[in-house]
């Protein structure tokens, strides 16, 4: 990074930004379309995310268990893996119920939940019928392409 300049900032490899500069990378990093900015500069490191992963979330009970639980074990299942890079989002809205929770049945088809990525949200359908036997991601995390998003056992 010698010498590279950013809106009046310099941030070259032999001088630190002062607070001042910090927060004025911070401003203009949320008003950029970017979700993550990592600047490694020597002995100065700064990383900011705009992402949600980060945050704890509490993990979304189902009200309504697997009405067999020995079937939905003994039942095979079939994995909702992410077909993108992106934010997954469990729920429509953080007011509103999810779209699926663990023992909801679910038709071909069906929203599970989106991916965000570039402000573009994806709507992820489920591509079985069966039960939602386990969600292995929590709402907001960032996901890798062909992560393990929730497992459904098939209707038989």
């Amino acid at each position: 990074m010698k010498g590279i300049d950013y809106n009046g900032i310099n941030l070259s490899e032999d001088k630190n930004m002062d607070l001042d500069e910090i927060r004025q990378l911070m401003r203009d990093f949320e008003q950029m379309t970017v979700r993550e900015l990592e600047i490694d500069n020597g002995d100065f490191h700064l990383r900011l995310s705009k992402n949600k992963s980060s945050q704890i979330s509490a993990p979304i009970e189902s009200e309504n268990p697997p009405t067999d639980p020995a079937l939905v074990a003994k039942a095979e299942t079939q994995t909702v893996t992410a077909p993108l890079v992106g934010v997954v989002y469990l729920r429509p809205q953080p007011d509103q119920p999810p779209y699926v929770q663990v023992g909801d049945q679910v038709e071909e088809g069906t929203t599970v939940c989106v991916i965000e990525a570039m402000k573009m949200v994806t709507e992820i359908k489920s591509q079985h019928a069966g039960q939602v036997a386990a969600i292995a991601v929590q709402d907001g995390e960032l996901v890798e392409f062909g992560q393990p998003l929730m497992e459904v056992a098939e209707s038989r």
